[in-house]
């Protein structure tokens, strides 16, 4: 059989990465591993977490004891808005594999995404422990320990992510919010710039370079910054500063 393609592809290859996956599938239909990469690759490079959810229901419908897979699935259940069933799916993953260390990071990403930040905490640790090497957790880590008000541990954690995985749009996203929230802004564009360049989702980042085009009197591109910002999640008070200060440029003289 041949190599299976994973989301981890470089870059140059994921704009063909679920096409690749499709014509393996169709080649191998009852290929449990084929399904999950796809539905990784839907979720983590085409932003599409209910294709997602459907490749993976398939995959561990053809392999039920594949802990990775549950794995996946409750982050592509976070995505598609379904956190309980996220928590289920990541329950089972640690109960097939208590050392699955992807697992205690994606549980990590869900408690955070509670409100919760001592057990988001806990479960990053435990999946660093797990494996040192894992260059989302230390971003995760990083991101918690910037809304935590400890901006120097986060870039810390964020240094390290981007020397284990120097593509890492997230990674480059959290440094520049921590840099931002250092109050460090000639450090923290360039890692802005850099996670838009790689196609970050994080909102606040195109919502902090249209601040930052807007101080320095680059009206059109900070409203194109601001536009982008709305298009991505955000939270309901940063979502209203980015509408206001929208806004005001929209207002101003062109």
């Amino acid at each position: 059989m041949p190599k299976k393609k994973t989301a981890e592809a470089p870059v140059h290859d994921r704009a063909r990465l679920v096409e690749e996956l499709t014509e393996l599938i169709a080649r191998h239909p009852g290929d449990a591993g084929a399904y999950k990469a796809r539905g990784l690759a839907y979720y983590s490079v085409e932003n599409n977490p209910a294709a997602a959810v459907k490749d993976l229901d398939r995959a561990i419908a053809l392999q039920p004891d594949d802990a990775d897979a549950y794995a996946h699935r409750a982050m592509a259940q976070l995505l598609n808005g379904d956190p309980a069933r996220a928590t289920a799916d990541i329950e089972r993953a640690l109960d097939l594999d208590p050392r699955l260390a992807p697992a205690h990071l994606y549980r990590g990403v869900i408690y955070s995404r509670q409100g919760d930040p001592e057990r988001a905490l806990a479960s990053l640790n435990r999946a660093l422990a797990l494996d040192p090497q894992l260059a989302p957790a230390y971003a995760q880590r990083g991101l918690l320990y910037t809304r935590q008000g400890a901006p120097d541990l986060a870039i810390a954690d964020l240094d390290r992510a981007l020397t284990l995985q120097p593509g890492n749009a997230d990674a480059f996203a959290y440094r520049g919010l921590a840099y931002s929230a250092r109050g460090d802004l000639d450090r923290a564009v360039p890692d802005l710039d850099r996670a838009i360049v790689l196609g970050t989702r994080v909102g606040s980042v195109y919502y902090l370079r249209g601040l930052k085009h807007a101080m320095d009197g680059e009206r059109e591109n900070a409203i194109a910054a601001l536009q982008c910002a709305l298009r991505l999640p955000l939270a309901p008070e940063a979502r209203q500063n980015t509408e206001q200060v929208l806004a005001e440029l929209q207002q101003e003289p062109g």
